[in-house]
């Protein structure tokens, strides 16, 4: 299965955004200050995603669900 999204906004290998005005994910580089802090950095959490259309519901790595409705 191929899921096709968008880079809306392309920030280099620090930030993406992905998808568009109606549904949007932030990718970011893992360990990455989470602006306005210096000191706060993010981190890999299990995460659920729910999409609107065809296909195949899959988890991927054991921490990322998708789910298609």
């Amino acid at each position: 299965m191929l899921l096709e999204v968008e880079i809306w906004r392309n920030y280099g290998d620090q930030f993406k955004a992905i998808g568009d005005e109606n549904g949007l994910i932030l990718a970011t580089k893992a360990g990455r200050p989470w602006i306005p802090t210096t000191d706060h950095l993010n981190g890999i959490l299990p995460t659920e995603v729910t999409i609107n259309g065809k296909g195949t519901d899959f988890v991927y790595r054991n921490l990322y669900k998708f789910n298609f409705c």
